[in-house]
């Protein structure tokens, strides 16, 4: 039975009749309970289907990228899932998908999110909404299997805010430093707009990764540089775009722009020094 199991694994065409009767068989031997199924079939079974993904692993981690491999992964859970529904009994499918999941997953989590050309990072990098997709689903079957990715999303998101307040540095060294900046503001909003649909779409909403995006622009938002505070130059902002010819938006547009301005605003730990400037600049306007 377990010579058969493995060569369909391994794509060979078996009798699946013949399997399924031998497992009727042992199901018999059990009178009215699974005792010899489970004692003299699939505690063997089991072992046996660690022993095959521990070199299946050990083959695809050394060759193949991060995505190859999940994608293969995904290909064995689905395929031992039929497996079972063909001629094992379904008591078993449980246990043989845990099997699974933890020589191909669990073990090597750490290492697959982490890879230097295909990881967690480069996917975000290159927008591979299906691979991170892929991603969450396996690593979402484990227990805490999400928290190690979550920590990498947040560090990503963490860096390329960095790289916003530091394009703003740049600047700063070469023009005269003005409450007003909204290249900067625009490219926080645009930043977070960005990866909270990435969050929405691809990470389901997940309250780990909302967490991730939070505590990633709590960071970004409340990092000043130069003379005027992040505070001061968002409230500019809102400014402008409701000035008249201040920014050249139509209606539903600047509702957009101050709807994700709000979205921002919700991190600052300066509120009260938003609302002062925010105040004044209403009653200039008014």
């Amino acid at each position: 039975v377990l010579s058969l199991i493995d060569a369909e694994r391994e794509n060979g065409i078996i009798d699946k009749g013949l399997l399924k009767n031998n497992v009727a068989l042992y199901e018999a031997m059990g009178t009215g309970s699974l005792d010899a199924y489970t004692a003299d079939l699939e505690t063997q079974l089991l072992e046996s289907t660690r022993e095959y993904y521990v070199r299946k692993r050990q083959d695809w981690i050394a060759t193949d990228s991060t995505p190859a491999y999940l994608i293969k992964a995904e290909d064995a859970l689905n395929e031992e899932r039929t497996r079972v529904s063909e001629y094992l009994n379904l008591s078993s499918e449980s246990k043989i998908l845990r099997v699974v999941e933890e020589e191909l997953l669990e073990v090597v989590e750490k290492m697959l999110l982490e890879k230097e050309s295909s990881g967690c990072k480069v996917l975000l990098a290159q927008d591979k909404s299906e691979d991170l997709k892929r991603m969450f689903r396996l690593f979402g079957r484990l227990d805490n299997g999400l928290q190690p990715m979550a920590t990498i999303v947040q560090g990503f998101i963490s860096n390329m805010g960095s790289d916003c307040i530091d394009k703003r540095a740049t600047r700063l060294e070469t023009e005269k430093d003005k409450n007003d900046d909204p290249e900067f503001v625009k490219s926080l909003l645009s930043l977070h707009d960005k990866y909270l649909g990435v969050i929405k779409n691809d990470f389901a909403g997940h309250s780990l990764f909302q967490k991730a995006l939070r505590d990633a622009f709590e960071e970004i938002v409340n990092r000043n540089v130069g003379q005027f505070s992040n505070a001061e130059l968002m409230s500019t902002f809102c400014d402008r775009v409701l000035k008249t010819g201040g920014e050249k938006l139509n209606e539903t547009e600047v509702d957009d722009s101050l709807e994700k301005v709000v979205q921002l605003f919700s991190y600052l730990t300066d509120k009260d020094l938003f609302a002062e400037i925010y105040r004044n600049q209403l009653a200039k306007r008014l």
